[in-house]
């Protein structure tokens, strides 16, 4: 979806669909033509991780396409959904809105997973004050790899196996900012962008996940 967020979880037969955000308002058509060629109709859990255009923008016209059971847009400490669980890791609630973003947790198939939405350091430094060394195998960076996120402490903390970045053209905002990359490569932690692999899925099979890039 460009500089933006929209994650699909899709448990096995449509049994339960669970949407991390849904990109700005231009990216629509992308979302709506990628969720009907899964055969998508039903959208268990729509989760909008704060109120910025390019996480939150598609958010009305999808629920006007597909049916959706519950739409989460404020912290609770777990949001469960027909078959999946995930727990919301950040407790700030202020008038900073990516300071305040729901971030999430989550184990699928023998994997840990933690999305970020646009948490910053302050977050990510809370968060570790909280929770101690949670390491994560797939961590999706904040912030789309912005330089206010990803810091040093927290890196050192998750010790990701891959990180993944949603962002959009470099010329636009600069994400993933170069110190972020830095911070990456010196860890040894490999990294993929949406700017350059396109839409990024990984399926969950019998004793192995598989990740494929556009």
């Amino acid at each position: 979806v460009g500089q933006g967020d929209c994650i699909l979880i899709r448990y096995p037969f449509n049994l339960d669909n669970v949407l991390i955000d849904t990109g700005k308002p231009e990216q629509f058509k992308n979302v709506l033509t990628f969720l009907q060629a899964k055969g998508i109709s039903e959208i268990q859990t729509m989760i909008i991780t704060h109120d910025d255009l390019d996480h939150s923008g598609n958010m009305d016209h999808i629920a006007e396409v597909f049916s959706i059971k519950e739409i989460v847009t404020s912290h609770l400490d777990v949001i469960q959904s027909e078959k999946l669980m995930f727990l919301d890791l950040n407790d700030i609630e202020n008038e900073d809105k990516n300071e305040s973003s729901i971030v999430l947790y989550t184990e699928m198939n023998q994997k840990k997973y933690l999305f970020m939405a646009d948490s910053d350091s302050i977050t990510e430094e809370r968060i570790i004050e909280k929770y101690g060394n949670l390491k994560c195998d797939i961590l999706k960076l904040s912030h789309h790899g912005s330089n206010t996120g990803s810091c040093d402490r927290f890196l050192d903390a998750v010790q990701p196996e891959i990180s993944v970045i949603s962002s959009g053209p470099y010329y636009l905002y600069h994400h993933p900012s170069p110190a972020v990359i830095q911070r990456l490569l010196k860890r040894h932690i490999p990294y993929f962008d949406t700017k350059e692999e396109g839409d990024m899925t990984i399926l969950f099979l019998p004793g192995c996940n598989i990740f494929i890039t556009s």
